[in-house]
């Protein structure tokens, strides 16, 4: 009898151990609402660490008592893409996403000053497009900012990813009227003069270009200003014109090479041959191409509306990328209406097209700018702030700079010593 116990707990011991050694060597389900730290592979954790440091450096920011938690970000197709980075510091805060390319990892997002719209949410975390995060919760979708359910939201079959494209479906872009009441107002524009705003995505056959061609938008501007000194193009490759807006451009097949150089240096479509050009390597790609011509650059990035008036009123454009964008439509799109210190019942309408979306991420460069300040029984009752652009589709129009999603943008000075 008790032989027969012995052998029974022998058995039952053995089991136990049996079962530790398979949870020991059997890896486990990948944890879906959490990643630690330690999980980081030494190489991947200082890679990270360096990209974060380098951003800080390039923003000024001090990272004093750095320290950090890790999560999974999930690619739309709900595989792990990367890792979700919240950080502390002495003196600051911030997020970094960061996908996983193959065996690169690519920082999409680095931000400063507050943590992300993940913070302390449970669920899936699913970075679809830029600026677009979501939480998937019980099987059901939620916008990680409002935690409002996503309707008619589904996981694709593939990873994708969209920054800096314009979906063809029209329904994300739509025809809208912005109205305004007021008694009395004033508006005041101004904008670099002769700038020359032609040129489109189509001159190369690359899809989700738009910022090669802000870019080529950018280089031409500041050739013109510096005489041909920055490129020092041959007289062939400028386009002749006795209208000053119309001379001196980049011309020919010279248009085509600098936007296919910024194809490259921006990394466009970098995300599986796709996904267009994150804000940060549109604004590295371009300095690329200055400095190798001998210029050198600085940068102000995330920019307030007054900021980007002061640097258009210094000469210098600004380089934008927006998610939810209102652009100026006929009959407004380059002509606005005045309201030079009207009296009386009035009302101020500017016809847009607001284009929204995963795919409707665009980016385009800001050269001139238009406010109004509208006043209803002496109070004020609405400030209208709006971005003279040239739009990357060969024209100009106005970007509502109040209503639009600003995602990214900069102001980058091109200079000699």
């Amino acid at each position: 009898m008790f032989n027969s116990k012995k052998s029974i707990l022998r058995k039952i011991w053995g089991m136990i151990v049996l079962v530790l050694i398979l949870a020991y060597f059997i890896p486990a389900t990948p944890n879906k609402t959490a990643l630690a730290a330690e999980e980081l592979q030494k190489q991947e954790r200082e890679n990270i660490e360096e990209m974060i440091y380098e951003t800080a450096l390039q923003e000024g920011k001090e990272l004093n008592g750095f320290s950090y938690i890790v999560d999974s970000i999930y690619f739309s197709n709900e595989e792990r893409g990367g890792y979700l980075i919240e950080f502390t510091a002495d003196e600051c805060l911030g997020y970094a996403i960061i996908f996983r390319i193959g065996k690169t990892l690519k920082a999409v997002e680095i931000n400063f000053n507050t943590h992300s719209p993940y913070y302390n949410k449970k669920g899936l975390k699913i970075y679809p497009a830029l600026g677009h995060y979501y939480l998937k919760v019980d099987g059901e979708y939620y916008d990680a900012f409002t935690m409002e359910a996503l309707d008619g939201y589904v996981a694709t079959d593939a990873p994708e990813f969209y920054a800096s494209c314009k979906s063809s479906d029209k329904k994300f872009r739509v025809a809208t009227t912005r109205e305004v009441k007021y008694n009395y107002g004033f508006y005041y524009s101004d904008e670099i003069p002769d700038f020359y705003t032609s040129y489109s995505t189509s001159i190369t056959n690359h899809s989700n270009n738009c910022a090669n061609a802000a870019g080529l938008i950018a280089v031409n501007y500041w050739n013109k200003k510096y005489n041909n000194d920055l490129l020092k193009l041959s007289k062939a490759d400028l386009s002749q014109s006795s209208i000053a807006r119309d001379k001196d451009n980049i011309d020919g097949a010279q248009k085509a090479e600098i936007m296919k150089t910024f194809y490259k240096y921006m990394n466009t479509n970098w995300f599986f041959g796709t996904g267009g050009t994150l804000p940060n390597d549109c604004y590295s790609g371009f300095e690329k191409l200055i400095k190798e011509k001998g210029y050198k650059v600085s940068r102000d990035k995330d920019l307030s509306y007054d900021e980007m008036v002061s640097y258009i009123q210094k000469g210098i454009p600004i380089f934008i990328t927006s998610i939810d964008y209102y652009f100026s439509a006929t009959p407004n799109k380059t002509s606005l209406p005045s309201v030079s210190y009207m009296s009386g019942d009035n009302k101020l309408t500017i016809a847009y097209e607001r284009s929204s979306g995963l795919a409707n991420s665009h980016t385009f460069v800001g050269y001139g700018f238009a406010y109004y300040s509208l006043y209803d029984n002496n109070e004020k009752n609405s400030e209208e702030q709006l971005i003279k652009v040239a739009n990357g589709w060969g024209g100009s129009c106005y970007f509502n700079y109040t209503v639009s999603n600003k995602f990214s943008s900069a102001a980058i000075n091109v200079f000699k010593d």
